[in-house]
């Protein structure tokens, strides 16, 4: 569970999502008073006492709170499947080039107007030829 920190303590009874340069603190889900904790270059569990002042606060240490900044790369992984697959994936898409001077746009072979999900506002394709075109998008 991601709990929004604040002054050293976990607020509990908030449900207000935590973003970018927001201080949070990750709770275990089984353990209620149990959190993620960065102590030596170890990430360990750290047993958080209650706030005497205010039940619904659970003080941390400074390796209990974390702070969300902006992400400037993003990877991407594929999941291996346990079972090989039987049919391929036919016909799979190439993309030749991309531009977005306003209008998201993808050129390539093998595009199909079924796989258009990954643009928003569903987009066009070029009828004329329908496996080597443009697809468009907002």
């Amino acid at each position: 569970v991601i709990r929004k920190v604040n002054k050293q303590h976990a607020i509990l009874d908030v449900d207000e999502p935590v973003s970018q340069l927001h201080k949070c603190a990750f709770q275990f889900r089984d353990s209620p008073h149990t959190y993620l904790c960065l102590s030596n270059d170890t990430i360990i569990q750290y047993q958080a006492p209650s706030s005497v002042k205010d039940p619904s606060r659970v003080v941390l240490n400074d390796g209990s709170c974390w702070t969300i900044i902006g992400v400037e790369t993003v990877e991407f992984t594929f999941n291996q499947g346990l079972a090989c697959i039987q049919t391929p994936v036919s016909p799979f898409p190439v993309i030749t080039g991309l531009e977005t001077p306003g209008k998201k746009e993808k050129a390539g072979r093998k595009c199909e107007p079924d796989k258009e999900e990954g643009m928003k506002g569903g987009g066009s394709l070029d009828e004329e030829h329908p496996h080597e075109g443009r697809i468009l998008g907002d």
